[in-house]
């Protein structure tokens, strides 16, 4: 179970600590605002992992559609 959690959890959680908020802590205080930073890292490695997979061209039309 640890060696499948590593693959698919502990990847993306450490890819937005160190690339996207440049292991910074969060800049928001409180819980509600905690939330909204970590969904718009989240947003933005999804975008990236989007991007990479599909191509900047497929992923910017699906973004104008």
């Amino acid at each position: 179970m640890m060696k499948l959690w590593r693959r698919t959890v502990e990847h993306p959680f450490g890819t937005v600590k160190h690339e996207i908020l440049r292991n910074a802590r969060l800049l928001k205080r409180g819980l509600s605002e905690a939330k909204g930073e970590l969904s718009l890292s989240v947003l933005a490695y999804n975008l990236k992992r989007l991007t990479n997979w599909k191509g900047i061209d497929w992923t910017l039309a699906a973004l104008r559609a």
